[in-house]
Parts: C-alpha cells; sequence; structure tokens
C-alpha cells in the first residue's frame, strides 16, 4: 500500500518485511534524513 502524504513522499507498508526489502535496497538514497535511522534499524540484517 502507498500513502502519499506530501510533496516530500509517500510511505510504502507491507503485511510482511520481506515484501519490502527489495524496496528498501533499491530505493534507500529516496528516504529522507528525518526517517533514516527508524527505516534503517527495520532493516539491519535484511
Amino acid at each position: 500500500m502507498l500513502h502519499l502524504y506530501d510533496d516530500r513522499g509517500l510511505d510504502i507498508v507491507a503485511y510482511d518485511k520481506a515484501t519490502l526489502i527489495p524496496i528498501y535496497n533499491k530505493l534507500n538514497k529516496w528516504i529522507l534524513e528525518y526517517d533514516r535511522k527508524q527505516i534503517d534499524k527495520m532493516f539491519i540484517n535484511s
């Protein structure tokens, strides 16, 4: 599911982390610095 929240970006949500790992790896540079620590923590060792 995509949630477009403003002109800076969107949230991507899935039922399981495995679905998001390829997106995280491919589009990592698009992650806002504001959110980076929290998101990186979720995917560490993935």
